[in-house]
């Protein structure tokens, strides 16, 4: 992970210096070849296609980790983690049980972060259908930039991202399925692919929650399977700020985006 005192997000500058913390990869490949996924330029995106064509278990200078805990006053920061939910921590070093999820990081600035998620390779292996991967990214005086892919098949996951009063980005895979709820006084902007895949289930002062992904069927007994097995969950809270919603795939916000307010 890189910790920089860059500008904001929306702002781009590729030539800023960066510094790094330990065990975070190099810079960029001097040779016009893309940039390392752990650590790229601020404001360049990764390619569209990388989420198919790129395993970063064997492509990222990287391994993956669980119950990740990063809580301080970073002016800014910015880097790739590789979160495996069946990585098995010794207890020591592991957070205390209450702050403990499969990733927690809260700082005081920017964060830009890629996050990808392990799951199985065998798609026919069974899924613990109440098990949820649970992740948490905040900042108490900057903005959010969060890309979400993932790696073969997951566990469903959840994922707050919180700021105060500063704008959110979030890029979500394609195969989430499940809620988001955004809370802003400001503008929510959904891209057209993701309202096209979802539903919008209630918009109360501020609050509005999506369905993404095809109903869940019902089942005898008038029950729904949502008591019996976990969906992606995603939830954002931007103060007065802007957030911005769309699939990691997608092309940049201004050419695909509606404003829902």
């Amino acid at each position: 992970m890189t910790v920089t005192d860059m500008p904001p997000v929306e702002r781009t500058n590729a030539g800023d210096a960066q510094g790094l913390m330990p065990g975070a990869a190099k810079d960029v490949d001097p040779r016009g070849e893309p940039p390392a996924y752990s650590v790229h330029p601020q404001g360049t995106h990764l390619p569209t296609s990388i989420s198919a064509t790129v395993n970063p278990l064997t492509e990222l200078p990287l391994k993956p980790t669980n119950f990740l805990y990063i809580n301080g006053n970073y002016p800014s920061a910015k880097g790739t983690f590789i979160i495996d939910p069946s990585l098995q921590i010794q207890e020591a070093y592991l957070p205390p049980l209450w702050k403990r999820m499969n990733m927690y990081i809260h700082t005081r600035g920017d964060l830009d972060l890629d996050l990808w998620i392990v799951g199985h390779k065998d798609k026919g292996v069974a899924l613990d259908p109440t098990r949820r991967t649970k992740m948490h990214v905040g900042s108490r005086s900057g903005s959010l930039n969060v890309k979400v892919h993932t790696i073969d098949n997951i566990h469903p996951f959840s994922l707050k991202l919180v700021s105060q009063n500063k704008p959110i980005t979030v890029l979500i895979p394609r195969s989430f399925h499940g809620t988001a709820e955004l809370s802003s006084m400001g503008n929510c902007v959904v891209s057209d692919k993701v309202i096209k895949n979802g539903a919008l289930l209630s918009a109360v002062e501020g609050k509005r929650t999506y369905f993404v992904g095809d109903p869940l069927p019902i089942t005898s007994g008038s029950k729904t399977r949502l008591g019996k097995r976990a969906l992606d969950k995603l939830k954002v809270e931007a103060g007065n700020e802007v957030i911005q919603v769309k699939y990691v795939d997608e092309r940049p916000f201004c050419w695909l985006f509606r404003t829902h307010s």
